[in-house]
């Protein structure tokens, strides 16, 4: 960015462990430059077998920003937010004095580097707590909850067994994508989850907890899939993420598409991860320009107005009004265009769903301010791949060939402006209908207006106190950090 310099801490990625109690209690001391997947990977070959980790769903995204953001994660139902498990910080003041932060020593500077975001200080290192399990097995499964007849009750039974039990006995729902009407189904919620035990127990834990008594049905086609360890079972989800954003790139960066049945896929991830500047943080970095941009917003429990406005979203532009671009395969005008970012993103998601140990922290606790809500709720629509030549600039013209063979000719900035569109609709289905709504810190959102309110709510005037006790003259300031206050 014009008019700021960007301290460079990707070179710091120690992983100190120790361990006690012969293994079942674990800190570490890790270097604010570590990747989540150097994270994973550092842990599964370094720390105790059943060892997990309070990390983010995205390979090369920095722990410390995680933290920083507040950090929502698959455990955390269980163990609270990333910044839950730190205890404590190394950071660089403003005035070049180095102080190690906790919640005795600097305890405001400790609380606001806890989901408060950056501009306080550079931390160049965080103590975390460290999760470890007797049984190391972690089994992932995916429930299905139907709305027939664009009735919302399923979905509604789903999203109060988050609020009343998500994290307990072990089982988790983690995230949840709404899939619109197709000719042979109605609406229907896919929700993963994960349980920390075998198969066996996930199955009699799944149909004793009463999700499947409201709707949820469990499919043939998608059973339930046991792990070795937390490591593999989040290396999984690294590589399914990246094969969902673009399998040609997978293929181009390690050599074949993902297959969790492969010991040696796990082996090659883990090497990779574990070399500087790997394959797996660069794959991902090429990923990301595939993202045009996205809209998510921290939602409570959606009334049964909100959940049919974002149906009828996903259902806009209609079939009928598709008709004329369907019958084409030079796309051309606008509503071409529209019709083909609805073909190509048509989901919302619900990405980390909290619940449990994250509801139980008072919403002061730590900066973060969104502890009640139930999940950040988005829309992220991507461009295909090959619509950017290696300057990273749209193309004028492309093709995208369809899984019926169809080769279609689009203008990529036509495509670019469908999205928006898009969002901006999505926008108006949630927005009016979901009052007491807010945002991520970490999924930032540059058209809001009300950032600072959105980002950390009641909590933002004491991050303005904080940051002039901290940092007076705004050294570490950049768009969206916490502002000073406006002197009288």
């Amino acid at each position: 960015m014009d008019g700021y310099v960007t301290i460079d801490l990707s070179n710091m990625t120690q992983v100190n462990l120790t361990m006690a109690n012969g293994g079942r209690q674990l800190t570490a001391w890790t270097g604010a430059g570590i990747t989540n997947s150097l994270l994973v990977a550092e842990l599964l070959t370094k720390g105790p077998k059943g060892v997990a980790s309070l990390s983010g769903s995205c390979p090369s995204v920095g722990t410390g920003g995680f933290y920083l953001g507040g950090g929502m994660g698959n455990l955390s139902p269980l163990y609270g937010l990333g910044c839950d498990q730190v205890l404590a910080i190394e950071v660089v003041l403003a005035d070049g004095s180095v102080v190690t932060a906790d919640a005795e020593h600097y305890p405001d500077l400790f609380w606001a580097s806890c989901g408060g975001g950056p501009g306080f200080g550079v931390i160049t290192q965080y103590k975390v707590k460290v999760p470890v399990h007797d049984d190391p097995r972690i089994t992932s499964f995916i429930v299905f909850f139907p709305a027939d007849g664009g009735s919302t009750y399923a979905i509604s039974s789903w999203q109060k067994f988050i609020a009343a039990q998500n994290g307990r006995n072990g089982l988790v729902l983690t995230g949840a994508t709404l899939l619109p009407a197709a000719p042979d189904r109605p609406p229907v919620l896919l929700s993963s989850g994960m349980f920390l035990g075998p198969k066996e127990a996930a199955i009699k834990a799944i149909n004793a907890s009463g999700l499947l008594d409201e709707g949820g049905v469990m499919l043939d086609f998608a059973p339930p899939v046991e792990f070795p360890t937390f490591g593999h079972f989040m290396i999984d989800e690294y590589m399914r993420l990246m094969n969902d954003w673009n399998s040609q790139i997978l293929v181009e960066e390690l050599g074949h598409t993902w297959d969790r049945s492969s010991q040696a896929h796990f082996d090659l991830f883990v090497k990779l991860a574990l070399q500087p500047g790997s394959l797996v943080s660069s794959a991902e970095n090429r990923f990301w320009r595939w993202f045009v941009m996205n809209a998510c917003y921290m939602v409570p429990e959606l009334s049964p107005t909100a959940l049919k406005a974002l149906m009828a979203f996903q259902n806009s532009p209609t079939d009928a009004e598709c008709a004329g671009s369907a019958s084409k395969t030079n796309l051309t005008t606008a509503t071409d265009h529209l019709c083909l970012a609805k073909a190509l993103s048509n989901q919302v998601t619900w990405n980390h769903i909290l619940g449990g140990a994250v509801a139980a922290v008072p919403t002061n606790a730590t900066a973060f301010p969104h502890r009640k809500m139930l999940s950040p709720l988005c829309h992220e629509p991507g461009m295909p791949y090959g619509t950017y030549d290696r300057k990273g600039e749209l193309l004028p013209s492309a093709n995208i060939t369809s899984s019926g063979g169809i080769t279609y000719t689009y203008t990529p900035q036509l495509l670019v402006d469908a999205f928006i569109k898009r969002i901006q609709q999505f926008q108006r289905a949630l927005l009016p209908n979901t009052p007491e709504i807010g945002t991520y810190y970490n999924y930032i959102l540059p058209s809001l207006e009300d950032w600072q309110r959105s980002y950390w709510g009641s909590n933002y005037p004491r991050l303005q106190r904080i940051k002039a006790a901290y940092d007076p003259n705004g050294l570490f300031s950049k768009p969206f950090t916490v502002e000073l206050p406006v002197r009288k």
